[in-house]
């Protein structure tokens, strides 16, 4: 009877011990995500020796290096973890995001090494995790924006955009109304965020994108609209920081 209550008692340590570490793990992930380093950092050193060293702690910290724009060190740092946990989809897909941030502070040759690391970091993302917003919405950016020479193709980004929609369908939307713009097809890309905002009327991402579209096309009132709509259903800082700008870039333009 004292040997299985000794177990029962361990046991229980150990599982609110495990509760206690993803606690922790979560609010630094939360940190990162509302894009406050003070907060992030300081709960991350918090964890125990054992929390760092962890996949999970090593993923973070890594995030934490990309947070405070050391992109060099970011890149070198997810390069070692994917030599030992190639399989891994948070470590692939951190790997292409500091890619990318090395993208705009290289030379042309750099670039394209950084450019095909970023792709094939994005494409195992995908292949390990199919439904992977982050990856699609980022290679699809890749894709409207590089150059074909360093690996751009607007057919692809428009397949990606396609596939997106099925498993994250307001994302989507946004997502092939960007490539519609890129393409220019505005009047498509245009019906597409009606369609969006029929199903998601509450989407800041689809007022911010139809609004973007209004600005270029000089229709201030309308971008001015969009965007109030945006700020309104901003899920946190940095949607509405990125609105408020947008609306503030809205209201000069137009005097």
């Amino acid at each position: 009877m004292k040997n299985k209550l000794f177990t029962l008692v361990i046991s229980a340590i150990l599982s609110f011990s495990s509760f206690a570490s993803f606690a922790s793990f979560e609010k630094v992930e939360e940190a990162l995500d509302e894009g406050n380093l003070k907060v992030a950092q300081l709960t991350f050193n918090e964890l125990t020796e054992s929390e760092k060293n962890s996949l999970l702690g090593q993923i973070l910290a890594g995030r934490l290096l990309l947070q405070k724009e050391a992109g060099k060190d970011a890149f070198d740092h997810f390069e070692d973890l994917v030599d030992i946990n190639s399989e891994n989809v948070e470590v692939n897909f951190y790997l292409g995001i500091s890619s990318l941030t090395m993208l705009g502070k290289a030379g042309i040759f750099s670039a394209l090494g950084h450019a095909k690391d970023f792709s094939s970091a994005m494409e195992k993302t995908i292949k390990l995790k199919p439904d992977h917003t982050g990856a699609h919405l980022n290679l699809i950016g890749f894709h409207v924006n590089a150059p074909s020479v360093a690996g751009g193709d607007k057919d692809k980004a428009l397949e990606l955009a396609n596939q997106l929609k099925i498993f994250d369908a307001e994302q989507g939307y946004g997502a092939l109304a960007r490539v519609y713009v890129a393409t220019e097809q505005t009047e498509l890309a245009q019906q597409t965020l009606q369609q969006g905002l029929k199903e998601f009327p509450k989407s800041f991402t689809l007022y911010f994108r139809r609004a973007g579209i209004y600005l270029r096309d000089d229709d201030w009132d309308k971008a001015r609209a969009d965007t109030a709509s945006a700020i309104n259903h901003a899920k946190n800082d940095n949607e509405k920081l990125g609105a408020l700008w947008q609306l503030g870039k809205a209201s000069a333009k137009s005097g």
